[in-house]
């Protein structure tokens, strides 16, 4: 069987170099919106001055057609993130519910669950409207699939504390179907991002012991813990 080639690209490759970078572009435009612009600045000389320095290097890999048979082809996210509209609100009262049932499952003592107090239309567009808060979902299909809430906190100057601002994140949740595929991950990035461009130096967020999958998450994303709250529960006095 024929091995795959890899080569530095040359002249010849110019037009196959750009059509790569394109395609590389898009995904990028699709999928992170919020960051990237529709490309338009791959021309050919540009492409011709990346192939041709010294300083840089552009490769090319090529599998020969005899072995294309039987592999899929690699294919872009079917989802996308972008930032809620008001034509969201029910989706997002959803994934709401979600996340309010898992944290009363964990923490009955603090949390009543979205079947006692679901989450109203008006506190969603609060939210949506809110100057310091974003609120960003991943779309799948069509369909809203995960939320993700992200907001500017202050911390006003006193006997203790320095004064800083900073950003929080809220209620990560993706729906059950659509878990595994990186959409969690994607939404924090969104988030983070658009901490970042707010002129944020960092970001928080609260996590339950017992959400043992969302810790890890946030672990492999750089997350460390620096504070952590105990709790006791103390027997009940008699009368």
């Amino acid at each position: 069987m024929t091995a795959a080639i890899v080569r530095r690209a040359c002249s010849a490759d110019y037009k196959a170099v750009g059509n790569l970078l394109s395609g590389l572009d898009e995904l990028h435009r699709t999928n992170v919106p919020w960051m990237f612009k529709q490309a338009d600045f791959r021309t050919p000389e540009l492409i011709a001055e990346l192939v041709s320095r010294d300083d840089s290097a552009a490769f090319s890999w090529r599998r020969p057609m005899t072995q294309m048979h039987g592999h899929r082809k690699p294919t872009m996210p079917a989802w996308q993130i972008r930032e809620a509209t008001a034509g969201d609100v029910a989706a997002i009262i959803a994934l709401f519910g979600i996340s309010d049932d898992a944290a009363a499952a964990g923490a009955p003592h603090q949390y009543r669950g979205a079947w006692a107090a679901p989450r109203s239309e008006r506190e969603v567009l609060g939210l949506l409207e809110h100057p310091d808060i974003a609120l960003f979902v991943a779309e799948l299909e069509g369909r809203v699939v995960g939320q993700v809430v992200v907001r500017i906190e202050t911390v006003p100057e006193n006997t203790t504390l320095v004064p800083r601002r900073f950003a929080k994140l809220y209620d990560l949740v993706v729906m059950p179907d659509a878990r595994a595929q990186g959409i969690g991950r994607a939404l924090v990035h969104a988030a983070e991002q658009w901490s970042a461009t707010r002129g944020m130096a960092s970001i928080e967020l609260t996590v339950w012991e017992f959400n043992g999958a969302a810790r890890r998450i946030y672990e492999q994303l750089g997350y460390t813990t620096d504070a952590r709250r105990l709790l006791r529960v103390l027997p009940v006095a008699k009368s």
